[in-house]
C-alpha cells in the first residue's frame, strides 16, 4: 500500500476554480481571466486539465489563449464543439477560436506544460472573436486542473 502525504499532494496537484462570471463584451484583445491562474516552479512538467464553460453569441464567437512562463512549452489536445461539430485537435500557445452557441456551452483542453529556469504563471486569456456589443462569459465551474509530472 502507498501512503501519500497531505503536503506532497498538495506539492503536486494544484486547482484553479472559478468563482464567479466573467464578462467581456465589444473587444477583440485577450484578458486575463480572473480566476483561472496557476502557478509554476521552475524545471517542471505538468498536465492541466482546462474545463471551460462560456457563453457566446454565434456572431462574437470565443478566443482564448494560454500564456506560459518564459521559456516553457506547451503542447495540448482541445475537445469540443468547433464550425458545426465536434473536433479534437493538437495545438500550441497560439490563439483558439470556439463556435458561439448563444447559450452556456463548454469544451475540454489537456496540456502538458515544461517550464525551463524560469517560474511563472500559466494564465488562461479569453475573449470575443469578432468585436460585438453582446456579453461574451467564462461561467462559473470553470477550472484548470493541475498535476505535476516531473
Amino acid at each position: 500500500m502507498v501512503t501519500i502525504r497531505s503536503d506532497d499532494f498538495t506539492r503536486r496537484n494544484k486547482i484553479a476554480l472559478k468563482t464567479a462570471d466573467e464578462t467581456v463584451n465589444n473587444t477583440t484583445t485577450t484578458q486575463d481571466d480572473d480566476h483561472l491562474v496557476v502557478a509554476l516552479g521552475a524545471n517542471e512538467t505538468w498536465i492541466l486539465r482546462y474545463f471551460i464553460k462560456y457563453n457566446s453569441n454565434t456572431t462574437a464567437n470565443f478566443k482564448y489563449n494560454t500564456v506560459v512562463p518564459s521559456g516553457a512549452t506547451y503542447s495540448a489536445l482541445f475537445q469540443g464543439d468547433n464550425t458545426g461539430g465536434f473536433v479534437e485537435h493538437y495545438r500550441s500557445s497560439s490563439n483558439q477560436t470556439v463556435d458561439g452557441k448563444a447559450a452556456d456551452w463548454a469544451f475540454l483542453e489537456e496540456a502538458v506544460v515544461k517550464t525551463s529556469s524560469t517560474a511563472g504563471n500559466v494564465v488562461f486569456q479569453w475573449a470575443q472573436n469578432t468585436a460585438n456589443a453582446s456579453d461574451t462569459k467564462v461561467l462559473i465551474g470553470s477550472n484548470i486542473v493541475a498535476h505535476r509530472l516531473a
